[in-house]
């Protein structure tokens, strides 16, 4: 169990960022009874985020889960986190790191109208998935 709980926490190689806000003050999370505070995971570390397929608007294409982005996310920030240490130079004071598989757009569209048909598009998106893991994935980085 504490394996399963080590391999979920997207910060467990360290690099951790806090959410903050515009003010620069850190989100916390603080326990009742015991009043432990913990700094509060920003949104769009999640690795929910990961999981899912959804449409980048800013860069016009389709996105899903790439085999290997919840290894390298935790590798990335880990190096973030050592610059920082190190040599004061890490790759951003806000730095967000998130890797995606990029779909076909056929698949997607193929996908949507076997939905809309009654059917669950399940196989769709697997073959779909299948196809681009091994050709494209894409990476999103924020500093």
């Amino acid at each position: 169990d504490d394996v399963r709980k080590k391999m979920a926490d997207p910060f467990s190689m360290g690099g951790f960022v806090p959410d903050r806000d515009r003010w620069g003050v850190k989100y916390c999370n603080i326990e009742f009874g015991t009043g432990k505070v913990t700094p509060k995971m920003r949104g769009e570390d999640l690795d929910a985020n990961m999981s899912k397929i959804s449409e980048d608007k800013r860069l016009g294409i389709w996105r899903g889960p790439f085999v290997y982005s919840y290894f390298d996310t935790r590798i990335v920030r880990r190096s973030n986190m050592l610059l920082a240490d190190l040599g004061d130079r890490p790759y951003g004071r806000n730095f967000n790191f998130m890797e995606y598989a990029m779909l076909p757009t056929e698949a997607v569209m193929q996908m949507q109208a076997s939905r809309g048909a009654g059917g669950g598009g399940g196989g769709c998106v697997r073959q779909a998935m299948a196809r681009c893991a091994r050709r494209w994935h894409v990476v999103c980085a924020t500093v």
